[in-house]
């Protein structure tokens, strides 16, 4: 017989644990095994307070009767970034992606062991860890699965409510009123969702777990497409390829563009990198297609006003320094690798393949192998040379 597991999000309000489990109990649908939370940091010590401290779970599994679940403080789940920092609150658009990714991962932890049923709840917390809930539950969510939202008499809201106590407990509404825990109607109600992990190959789905959101996102989309479009807008300075859009500074962007349109695709990073100007010059071919910012220009020793698209200065131009070159690659990579599957990867990263000849690296792309040409959406903002006026924000 399996045993079940519960997750649910708290904020400000832990109460919808209680709630939901006696919820879950007096609809026949038994009492979990184990109890987990979701919580930011700002939400993590209501949660042990009135949970644990006040001992608000303990008096309800006495009430009802039912064997104690597993829980202490390492099940509330406090959520991290990638170097352990825990997220204060998550209310900013920074935090989103640091929210996806540990739901997404936590989802994936407590669907991993199919000796337990899992049981999610998108009461509590905000609108958008609830969206990643729900959305993790259907990346992940097997068919005993369940996700389910609480209600409680409206009355009952905002105030010291944390279920139907069996004893008369008297409190006082959000309005002032006078109210008895007995009466209030704690009801659940299940939310259909789509489980998608039964149409993902069982290997693929397994390694989806230790994903990025927005790796797992792709990986999905990737599944249900042949051939995989990447657009390039020079407009927005954005790869969009599988559902998921990668920003990127002009500076950066023009790398890829300079290693997609270069013969062979490949730059080799040694001794002559310092001493050959076609690199420059062929750079910013690509690079003034996106902006016109002179700072980058001034770098190379150049100006915009020197170009056209068909011929460059490049007696005057500065070469290319190892640095800016290997620099401007890593921060490209970065968020391919963090954000799509390893099939992408391949495909747009920028690699060092080997050393070459003369004593230094060999960088390639391999986007041009593609079974599905790379399209570029060319800028509408006309500038000097027809290119976009944008301020590169990183020179």
């Amino acid at each position: 017989m399996s045993k079940n597991r519960f997750v649910a999000i708290t904020g400000s309000n832990p109460q919808v644990v209680t709630e939901s489990l006696y919820a879950m109990v007096q609809e026949g649908r038994g009492y979990p095994d184990e109890i987990y939370i979701i919580a930011t940091q700002a939400s993590q010590q209501k949660a042990i307070d009135g949970l644990i401290n006040q001992g608000h779970l303990r008096a309800l599994e006495q009430d009802l009767g039912v064997p104690a679940a597993k829980f202490d403080e390492s099940h509330i789940r406090v959520v991290t970034d990638e170097q352990g920092r825990p997220l204060k609150q998550g209310k900013d658009a920074a935090s989103q992606q640091i929210l996806a990714d540990f739901i997404t991962r936590e989802i994936g932890y407590l669907t991993a062991d199919n000796s337990f049923v899992l049981h999610a709840m998108l009461s509590g917390g905000h609108k958008t860890m609830a969206f990643y809930l729900g959305y993790a539950m259907s990346m992940f969510g097997r068919p005993d699965d369940t996700l389910n939202h609480v209600y409680v008499t409206e009355s009952f809201e905002g105030s010291n409510f944390w279920y139907p106590t069996q004893a008369n407990q008297a409190l006082i509404g959000k309005n002032g009123e006078a109210l008895i825990a007995q009466d209030a109607v704690v009801e659940l109600a299940p939310i259909p969702f789509v489980r998608m992990a039964g149409n993902v190959n069982p290997k693929l789905h397994h390694t989806m777990k230790g994903m990025h959101y927005s790796q797992v996102v792709a990986t999905l989309n990737q599944t249900k497409r042949g051939n995989v479009e990447v657009v390039v807008d020079l407009n927005t300075s954005t790869i969009k390829v599988l559902g998921v859009e990668l920003k990127y500074t002009a500076k950066t962007l023009a790398l890829f563009l300079w290693f997609h349109y270069r013969k062979g695709r490949v730059v080799h990073a040694d001794r002559d990198l310092e001493h050959n100007k076609e690199y420059p010059i062929e750079y910013m071919r690509q690079y003034l297609r996106i902006s016109t910012d002179s700072r980058v220009c001034n770098s190379f020793n150049l100006e915009p006003e020197d170009f056209t698209f068909e011929t460059g200065p490049i007696e005057k131009a500065k070469p290319m320094d190892t640095a800016f070159l290997q620099t401007q690659i890593s921060t490209f990579n970065k968020q391919i690798e963090a954000m799509l599957p390893h099939d992408m990867q391949r495909y747009l990263c920028i690699s060092n393949t080997n050393f070459s000849r003369s004593g230094g690296a060999k960088y390639q792309c391999r986007s041009h192998t593609m079974r599905q040409p790379i399209k570029i959406i060319e800028s509408n903002r006309q500038g000097l040379l027809g290119a976009p006026r944008v301020e590169d924000d990183e020179v």
